[in-house]
């Protein structure tokens, strides 16, 4: 349908071929469509003049000003609550050829003429149109597990260099209950938090967002996974396999629902590739591709002022062995205990201090009564705070009996500070030869590696040493390799290539569904039954 008025040049002649498409005058302007008897529900404001009416009549202070400073930006997608102050949700701005559609009204290449396009040129238009890019859901549910750890760094790594370097446009993030760091140039969008007691419903939900996005792949942070959409597992460790955990776990179970779904996998060492095939054989090689994980820009030697402040801060009085990250683990695998048996042997313990960052607010107890003697401190430490104090640092001890990575590794050696770790799992692969190695069931080997990386000879090396192990490290390689590997995996699968039946499979996970939710509603009818009782005693 077009809206017509009589031609202003025949104004006798009503016939249809003398009447005016009121596209081709203007638009857009108020008052043009109010005269016509027009009522609208919703207006597109994109004109000056609109935004000045928005001001005046509906009172919206500075709206033409806010929507010229979005007119200037450049880097997309944005929160129009970032631009227009009366915007209080989760809406974002993109061109519209990054979201594949023709605006029915377009600009005059020339001057500020605005009209719409006629029917067959919009068509024409449409037809052209191809989806501009592969699209690839990435669950940001880690972000709501746990915002502060090792694989949330990663992730929101990955993301700023996707930010920057225009894989974003491929990118969708699921933001979990509002819990996803907010990087300028990733879209995202809002889905409810994660419940274990409800995976079948949340695999559902995954779905619809999928489909409804179009997605050509999904990847998740952590263990999500899709009913039919192909997925990417991306692996960080087999801790859980290796250490003998309960794999009956909800967690455990939607890690393995995941390996099962995935068509292509990532892993973030050579190790863990190596214990994903082991415990998946049905995983060809080919399959895996590894992709190390990067350093921070912040972790770097910190100068002389900066070690006497936080030394001052923190009322570190002794040289101090540096622990990074959790002291037990599942099963104790983190060993931080081996540590603390080695110090309790020193004759000169008390002349040591043990600063531990990250894990819990206290010192565990079994470590506690090891410690007695050894100033021992657990700080809550910034990442500025913590490049410092690995500079200050004595070394660093990883005593783990496994990791996926080791984070701490890499960045204690981009801020000068030695390593001493075991050759388990992925630590020889990160650390290569710049660390010094003892066996974790020798205390004495690590007594004596506490004294040698004093020696000023030996520290001076493994310094330099670590300085080119770290370099070899980075978020940007991490992100090229990963999506690489997901770009590819999109623009080459087309059929199931995970080796489930997927009608099954689906199926399985909408029983999943309902069984939780008959057992949700279960639990909710007996504690109301319990609180009725009470209720009838008391």
């Amino acid at each position: 349908p077009r809206l017509v008025q009589p031609s202003s040049t025949n104004q006798s002649n009503q016939s249809k071929n003398h009447r005016q498409d009121l596209a081709t005058i203007n638009p857009f302007l108020h008052r043009e469509t109010e005269a016509q008897g027009l009522v609208f529900q919703h207006f597109a404001y994109v004109t000056p003049q609109q935004l000045q009416f928005k001001e005046s009549y509906y009172g919206y202070q500075n709206a033409l000003a806010e929507w010229q400073v979005l007119q200037q930006q450049s880097e997309f997608p944005v929160f129009l609550r970032q631009h227009l102050s009366w915007v209080k949700d989760e809406t974002l701005v993109e061109p519209a050829d990054i979201c594949g559609v023709v605006p029915i009204a377009q600009k005059e290449p020339e001057g500020e003429k605005w009209r719409f396009l006629q029917l067959e040129e919009f068509q024409q238009q449409t037809m052209k149109i191809k989806k501009p890019f592969s699209q690839i859901v990435v669950d940001g549910v880690f972000f709501q597990i746990s915002a502060k750890s090792g694989i949330a760094q990663l992730w929101k790594s990955l993301l700023e260099v996707w930010a920057t370097n225009g894989f974003a446009d491929h990118v969708i993030v699921l933001d979990r209950a509002g819990t996803a760091p907010r990087i300028p140039g990733i879209r995202y969008r809002p889905v409810r938090g994660y419940n274990y007691s409800k995976t079948g419903a949340d695999a559902e939900l995954l779905q619809k967002i999928c489909d409804e996005k179009g997605a050509d792949l999904f990847i998740s942070s952590y263990y999500t996974a899709p009913l039919s959409t192909p997925s990417v597992f991306m692996a960080y460790d087999m801790i859980p396999e290796v250490i003998g955990a309960n794999l009956n776990e909800a967690g455990w179970k939607e890690k393995h629902y995941g390996v099962l779904h995935a068509s292509r996998y990532i892993t973030i060492s050579e190790s863990t590739a190596r214990d994903l095939i082991k415990f998946f054989p049905h995983i060809y090689p080919e399959k895996v591709t590894v992709a190390h994980c990067g350093i921070k820009k912040v972790f770097s030697p910190a100068s002389d002022d900066d070690m006497n402040e936080f030394k001052t801060k923190f009322k570190v009085t002794n040289p101090y062995i540096l622990l990074v990250g959790e002291r037990t683990g599942v099963n104790g695998y983190k060993n931080a205990i081996f540590l603390f048996k080695a110090l309790s042997q020193l004759v000169d313990k008390e002349e040591f201090g043990v600063v531990c960052v990250g894990g819990k607010h206290e010192l565990e107890p079994e470590l506690a009564a090891l410690a007695e003697g050894i100033k021992t401190m657990v700080l809550p430490l910034s990442d500025e705070e913590l490049k410092v104090a690995y500079s200050g640092a004595i070394a660093l001890i990883v005593p783990s009996l496994y990791e996926g990575f080791g984070l701490p590794v890499t960045e204690a050696m981009a801020c000068g500070c030695p390593v001493i770790t075991c050759r388990h799992s992925s630590l020889p692969e990160v650390a290569g030869e710049a660390a010094l190695y003892v066996d974790q069931s020798n205390i004495y080997e690590l007594i004596d590696a506490l004294y040698k990386v004093q020696n000023p000879e030996v520290r001076k090396q493994l310094i330099a040493e670590g300085f080119e192990q770290a370099k070899k490290f980075s978020w940007s390689k991490m992100a090229d390799t990963v999506a690489e590997v997901l770009l590819q995996t999109a623009k080459t699968i087309k059929n199931n290539d995970t080796g489930l039946d997927l009608p099954l499979w689906e199926e399985l996970r909408k029983l999943q569904a309902q069984v939780q939710y008959l057992m949700s509603a279960n639990s909710a009818s007996v504690r109301a039954s319990r609180r009725a009782i009470e209720v009838r005693r008391g």
